[in-house]
């Protein structure tokens, strides 16, 4: 995994989202980065925008953390790429993108294409 990603996992397993938004990066909530992590972002920006707009990735972390939340079970439970999330007005029920406001949906497109996935892999048929 390359020190972006690294960092990445971290700041996601602390409960932070970091997006792109056109050349800036975007963190919220902005209480939980520690000062090393910004550090880091800082010193590996051009690398975390590549990232956070590669489509493999994006679809890809979410489908992980959905197979691990959905397990052997089926049908599958409602699949979310970060379960512990709360709701959040104007974020993806399943991760905490932002959504556009003026669509009437709940997921990010991201999650969404993940939860396509995600469904349309073939099961273990001793399950």
């Amino acid at each position: 995994m390359t020190a972006a990603g690294a960092l990445l996992a971290d700041l996601r397993a602390a409960g932070v989202a970091v997006t792109v938004a056109g050349d800036r990066l975007r963190y919220r909530p902005v209480d939980r980065v520690t000062a090393d992590q910004l550090e880091r972002m800082r010193a590996h920006r051009a690398a975390l925008v590549a990232l956070l707009t590669d489509r493999e990735h994006q679809i890809g972390w979410r489908a992980a953390a959905m197979r691990a939340h959905a397990g052997d079970r089926r049908p599958p439970p409602f699949l979310t790429a970060a379960p512990d999330l709360a709701p959040m007005a104007g974020r993806c029920v399943s991760c905490p993108a932002p959504v556009e406001a003026d669509l009437e949906r709940a997921r990010c497109s991201w999650c969404a294409l993940a939860v396509a996935r995600v469904l349309t892999e073939p099961t273990d048929p001793r399950s």
